[in-house]
């Protein structure tokens, strides 16, 4: 059995309100946030399967660099859903 993931691609995810929307431009890591038509940032990251949230106020963006993400229990690490974590 073997895993292939398909590279990093293009999308455009919306706020929790619908009112802003990330634009992610994964050819050349330049992700615009913008309301409407208009862009009102946009920073630069490499992406590769990550996944975004943007803030209901357009302020901020979260990414989860991969869908599992290890934490802590006291016995040792373990991996948990990052939409659980």
């Amino acid at each position: 059995m073997a895993t292939k993931f398909l590279g990093p691609q293009d999308r455009v995810g919306k706020s929790p309100n619908g009112q802003y929307s990330l634009a992610v431009n994964a050819k050349n890591g330049r992700h615009e946030i913008l309301r409407g038509k208009n862009v009102l940032w946009s920073f630069e990251r490499r992406i590769w399967l990550d996944k975004f949230h943007l803030s209901d106020d357009g302020q901020r963006v979260l990414w989860v660099a991969w869908k599992l993400v290890q934490a802590a229990d006291g016995k040792g690490w373990r991996n948990r859903q990052a939409d659980k974590a």
